[in-house]
């Protein structure tokens, strides 16, 4: 009996042990424990850029940190409804007044700002212009630019080519950021422009100055033939009889402006296209290594261009088969400075400008300029202007255009004015 007996406690003791182990197990199993949001911040720039009138919509856009919090949930609400509501950050304005816009995390972390809603808009959109001292710069291809290639294998072509000293005697102003389409609606509306988007320009007669970013365009590629478009610019409103800006895209630069559409802009408000010169003075803001914008050609390493690049500019760079319709095996993104990679614009203003206070000088939208493009020599000059000739320049590269594609000493003679493109936009000077 007592052995009986012994026997029994050793079997408890063991079914105690093998209880206590396999809960010491799960516990090893246990879910991660979950990152807690500490803070929410906005981002405001929409409403620097642009006056909020009734019936207008701004985007606010929220970052929730740190960024690998498990919970990024946000919950929009408005002090008066009446006034504005929003919805997840889009903003519409009902009435005239002001209503304070609050986003909150799942956790109860705040952010918040003044929305102020007027009953007409504004005289013109806040277009904000920036300083540019008279100086002296070398243009064109910087010593060893020439040898960097693109994944088609280009090179910087010659017509960046020689390098050469440029005077320019005159300071000037040059708009922050590109035109956008909120602005540029607001023009076309002054003027009553139809639906055909035509109008007089000066010294020209009547051209057509906008295509509807609605329009469907056969593109053929590699691949075969798609139909692509790029509902991100204006689109004409039947029912409002007036060109406004597709949903969501007031404050991404306009598109599918053509040359004479810019120049026509720029006579209304007394302004002007920058010459190429000043644009490339402008971009390089004094600082002569620069090869895009804030980025200097001697941090040519992997790790640092791509830091320095997600901070400044906007591009796509891909595996050019992939960019033709073909998905070759293996294919890679290199330097993506864009995750939502087939968004051909992004709002302006939201990476950091350069030394001179320029946003987007590298991507985004090519920007028209107001010269042709001259043939570059080893002479120096000053205030160059390119009088003739039939290419019209254009500077800056498209955010789907490849690295190479978007330096600042990259140039596009493009030789039809009246090329209207999801690429193209413009920004003015004074």
């Amino acid at each position: 009996m007592k052995k009986e007996l012994k026997f029994m406690a050793i079997m408890l003791l063991a079914a105690a042990f093998a209880a206590t182990t396999i809960a010491s197990c799960d516990s090893d199993e246990s879910e991660p424990v979950p990152v807690e949001a500490t803070d929410v911040t906005l981002n405001t720039s929409a409403l620097e850029l642009a006056s909020l009138a009734v019936g207008g919509t701004i985007t606010l856009t929220a970052t929730v940190k740190p960024d690998n919090a498990t919970d990024k949930t946000l919950t929009w609400t408005s002090s008066a409804p009446e006034v504005a509501t929003v919805d997840d950050g889009v903003v519409s304005a009902v009435a005239e007044g002001s209503a304070v816009i609050t986003v909150a995390t799942a956790n109860g972390k705040t952010a918040e700002c003044t929305v102020t809603v007027a009953n007409e808009p504004a005289a013109i959109y806040a277009i904000h212009f920036v300083d540019i001292p008279a100086g002296t710069f070398m243009m064109g291809a910087l010593p060893g630019e020439e040898y960097l290639t693109d994944s088609l294998g280009s090179y910087c072509t010659y017509q960046e080519l020689p390098r050469h000293q440029v005077t320019l005697t005159q300071p000037f102003q040059m708009s922050e950021c590109e035109i956008t389409n909120a602005q540029y609606a607001e023009f076309l509306q002054i003027h009553n422009v139809g639906e055909d988007g035509r109008m007089n320009v000066a010294g020209y007669g009547v051209q057509q100055l906008i295509q509807d970013s609605e329009v469907k365009k056969m593109i053929v590629r590699l691949g075969g033939p798609i139909i692509q478009y790029s509902p991100f610019g204006l689109t004409w409103s039947a029912s409002e009889n007036k060109w406004i800006p597709q949903a969501g895209y007031d404050n991404h630069p306009v598109i599918y402006v053509n040359w004479y559409g810019a120049k026509a802009f720029c006579d209304y408000y007394g302004y002007r296209l920058p010459t190429e010169a000043e644009w490339e003075y402008a971009g390089r803001a004094g600082r002569p290594n620069d090869i895009f914008a804030g980025v200097e050609l001697d941090v040519f390493s992997q790790e640092i261009l791509q830091e320095r690049l997600n901070e400044y500019d906007w591009f796509f760079w891909i595996d050019p088969l992939w960019f033709y319709g073909i998905e070759p095996p293996g294919y890679v993104f290199y330097y993506c400075s864009t995750p939502e990679h087939l968004i051909p614009t992004h709002q302006v203003r939201q990476k950091l400008p350069n030394a001179f206070g320029l946003y987007d000088m590298c991507g985004n939208v090519t920007e028209w300029c107001g010269d042709f493009g001259r043939t570059y020599t080893n002479d120096a000059v000053t205030d160059p202007v390119g009088t003739t000739g039939m290419l019209q320049a254009m500077r800056g590269g498209e955010i789907m255009y490849e690295l190479n594609a978007c330096r600042l000493s990259a140039r596009f003679l493009n030789s039809n004015r009246n090329t209207f493109s999801e690429g193209i936009g413009f920004r003015v000077a004074k």
